[in-house]
């Protein structure tokens, strides 16, 4: 879940991605991942050639985050101990690609986590979202399954209250001027630990939409 596959797919449908060999991203693209821990999503799309800003309100992530870019100094990473609120106070309409991968699911208000994070992408950029419904296979597949049974998730990390179905994720992106492009479930598979696409996005789904322009709208929203 981890892996810049999803956003590959994504992006080549939208001729994004340069050549016919490899995962090659224009130096012009400008990525923001938020929630970005210690960047095992940021560094594989910032060696792609983009230009990434991974920011995350866990200091102790981001120092990690950092001490392993340096391992690579050709990475063109910049990464911030901020929140996405006063992120998108200064960068209102800055970036490409928005990731919000695995943050729903510890996110106390989703609106306002969303909005500012819409705040940040250019009309006609994507953002890219993952999560867990907030349903019994969300919670058996994600709490009992994973925290308490193969503990293959620290116990506590989620809580019932934070999970967001997608159906209500997609309803705060139109109320942002986002139009969903695509969804789909995962399964993880707990015997082989790999992940599989499924039709169901009752459990974890990823998600991707389209800002839109709204003329006069944009001013009421954020001014």
């Amino acid at each position: 879940m981890k892996k810049p596959f999803v956003i590959k797919d994504v992006l080549e449908k939208r001729n994004l991605i340069l050549g016919n060999e490899g995962f090659q991203l224009s130096n012009t693209l400008n990525i923001l991942d938020v929630g970005c821990g210690g960047g095992i999503l940021a560094e594989p799309l910032a060696r792609a050639g983009s230009n990434l800003v991974g920011i995350d309100v866990n200091h102790v992530s981001i120092e990690a985050a950092k001490d392993h870019a340096k391992l690579d100094p050709c990475l063109k990473i910049s990464y911030r101990w901020e929140s996405i609120e006063d992120h998108s106070l200064h960068n209102v309409e800055k970036y490409d690609i928005v990731i919000l991968n695995s943050v729903l699911p510890h996110a106390k208000n989703h609106d306002v986590l969303l909005r500012d994070c819409i705040k940040t992408l250019k009309p006609g950029g994507i953002i890219f979202a993952s999560g867990v419904a907030k349903t019994f296979e969300g919670w058996f597949r994600v709490i009992f399954m994973g925290e308490i049974i193969f503990k293959y998730v620290s116990r506590g990390a989620f809580n019932w209250s934070d999970l967001i179905n997608s159906s209500d994720v997609e309803k705060i992106l139109n109320e942002n001027y986002c139009s969903l492009e695509g969804i789909k479930g995962i399964y993880y598979d707990i015997f082989t630990s790999s992940c599989k696409w499924i039709n169901s996005t009752n459990g974890f789904y990823i998600l991707h939409a389209a800002k839109e322009w709204k003329k006069n709208c944009w001013e009421e929203l954020f001014l």
